[in-house]
């Protein structure tokens, strides 16, 4: 345990050592006569949250209170503060309301780039991009409509009101899964958060929130926070339509989605075609399950 806590300790000190500099300088809204624990020490125990594997923030209170574990002091050395008793799970959820979640995904935005400026992901880049692998997750679901903005999905017997998130994750082959960006799948109420650069006209303004027209948005806020970094976009069979090749062509990405032949039998059929017509690029397709094989072309 102590040879593992001293790796972690070491890891984020290579990194990312302006770390707590950027943990305090988080928008402080809080009235400060009444507070008592610096914005560093609760970002660092929240964060304990994500590396201990806790299933909630209230699990904080009950795994986390050991003497032996001693969490008290390994929280002040990380976060260089002085408190003296560890916090209640309702004191981190207060203290996030009020910094809000563009800061915290500005955070995350400066902790990769700081990675890709270092060189550190160089060594899993295809042909020069970044891989970005992007889908849907339920994040949320309720039995009654939690809010004007909740997806409603109608069965035969029950009604599900739900908020899922399409997230983009940087695929490294090591294992580690990074999060570049996140969008939620919900209904806006109204027009407009769609950036208007990209086609979207085939949707109908009535229909609920879906990936696509999510993908559209992250696509915009991704390009917004890495604007000379190259991606190339992985994805399900859903992304394989002309609006997200637009939306990649227009942003100088690569996309790769997977295609599978009963969702796009044409495309498929076509592709030994379309390989023979296009010398110098890389292909390769899968004819069948038993018999794989590869068409290179060129690199």
């Amino acid at each position: 345990m102590l040879e593992l806590g001293l790796a972690f300790v070491k890891t984020i000190r290579h990194f990312w050592p302006k770390l707590n500099p950027w943990l305090k300088a988080l928008p402080e809204t809080r009235f400060m006569p009444m507070v008592e624990y610096e914005a560093r020490f609760l970002c660092w125990w929240g964060l304990l949250l994500f590396c201990c594997k806790l299933g909630s923030r209230r699990q904080l209170d009950f795994e986390l209170r050991d003497d032996q574990l001693r969490v008290l002091e390994n929280v002040n050395r990380l976060a260089q503060t002085g408190q003296v008793s560890l916090p209640v799970n309702k004191t981190l959820s207060h203290y996030l309301g009020h910094v809000g979640s563009a800061a915290f995904g500005q955070l995350r935005t400066d902790c990769v780039r700081q990675l890709i400026r270092n060189k550190v992901l160089d060594s899993i880049r295809l042909q020069g991009c970044f891989p970005v692998m992007i889908d849907g997750s339920a994040f949320l679901s309720f039995k009654e409509q939690h809010c004007r903005h909740c997806l409603v999905h109608r069965h035969e017997t029950h009604t599900v009101y739900l908020h899922p998130v399409l997230e983009a994750k940087l695929a490294d082959t090591r294992g580690l899964a990074l999060s570049v960006a996140s969008e939620f799948i919900e209904n806006p109420g109204q027009q407009g958060q769609i950036p208007e650069q990209y086609n979207l006209t085939t949707y109908d303004a009535v229909k609920q929130d879906c990936e696509l027209k999510a993908f559209a948005r992250l696509a915009s806020n991704l390009k917004d926070q890495f604007p000379q970094t190259r991606f190339c976009i992985g994805g399900d069979s859903l992304y394989a339509c002309g609006t997200v090749f637009a939306i990649c062509a227009a942003n100088r990405w690569v996309l790769c989605p997977h295609v599978q032949s009963r969702t796009h039998p044409s495309a498929l059929e076509g592709f030994p075609e379309l390989a023979r017509a296009l010398p110098g690029k890389s292909f390769a397709h899968r004819f069948a399950r038993q018999n794989q094989t590869n068409l290179p072309l060129g690199q």
